[in-house]
């Protein structure tokens, strides 16, 4: 259903690419649950869209960069404009640039505004985010996510190495030297969700990456275990190279219902 919305809004308005509006206002009806849109973040799980990446994706591509990933982004980007633009204003077709003159601020600031807000959002379902949940994490684990991503951003191998078990140390050292070839200054590690299982830990959180263009973000599964009282990563499962194309970095794979 999804892919068929953008499907026919694109043969309408005459384009190859993916409208964020027209997906994300429909999105935003379908997933509400007594009136509030329900954001289920394990359906953001790969890269995330930049604003422009969202209005230039080829309609072609949505098949294979999971459609449910791509309505859930469009449905936070709507939410973002209603907090910037009259929503009389909002409809299917416009682009970029003319959502910008209505919210009267450059391109540049618009884009920079929604990654913002897009974190913002992603945070809001964290575990940490409520009460009734705090207590089931353990801080510390949430101090090695932190520990782990500010080794990587200062280029530190040897914390980042230490981080992880023999299966998947080169493999994570190889990823942390691409990514600082192709130029990560900074990066952050949130928890958003976790499940406990044969004393392993997998969390669900937001990464995001740096550079000299601006932030990026991802969705990964990080699985962790205490091994002599240090957490250690023993599985990750995100972006190969976090600051290519969107349609190339998002994996295939089976999408979230």
């Amino acid at each position: 259903t999804r892919l068929m919305i953008n499907v026919i809004t694109v043969v309408g308005l005459g384009k190859e690419t993916a409208d964020p509006i027209a997906t994300g206002l429909f999105e935003l009806k379908a997933g509400a649950k007594a009136g509030e849109y329900w954001l289920n973040p394990y359906k953001l799980e790969g890269r995330l869209a930049t604003m422009n990446e969202l209005f230039n994706t080829p309609i072609g591509d949505l098949e294979r960069t999971l459609p449910a990933s791509y309505a859930s982004q469009a449905a936070i980007f709507v939410q973002y404009l209603r907090q910037r633009i009259d929503e009389a204003s909002l409809h299917a077709g416009l682009s970029a640039a003319e959502l910008a003159q209505l919210a009267g601020v450059s391109e540049q600031e618009l884009a920079r505004g929604y990654e913002a807000f897009l974190k913002e959002r992603v945070i809001k379902e964290s575990l940490l985010s409520r009460p009734e949940w705090v207590s089931q994490v353990d801080m510390t684990l949430v101090v090695a996510m932190d520990r782990r991503a500010t080794a990587g951003a200062a280029g530190n191998l040897g914390v980042y190495e230490e981080m992880t078990t023999g299966d998947i140390q080169a493999n994570q050292a190889q990823w942390l030297k691409d990514a600082r070839g192709a130029g990560l200054t900074a990066m952050e590690s949130s928890l958003i969700d976790m499940r406990v299982k044969d004393g392993s830990v997998t969390v669900l959180a937001l990464e995001r990456y740096q550079s000299s263009a601006g932030w990026v973000s991802a969705v990964v599964s990080q699985t962790w275990q205490k091994q002599d009282g240090s957490w250690r990563l023993t599985s990750w499962t995100g972006p190969a190279a976090p600051f290519a194309p969107w349609t190339e970095s998002t994996p295939s794979a089976k999408e979230v219902k």
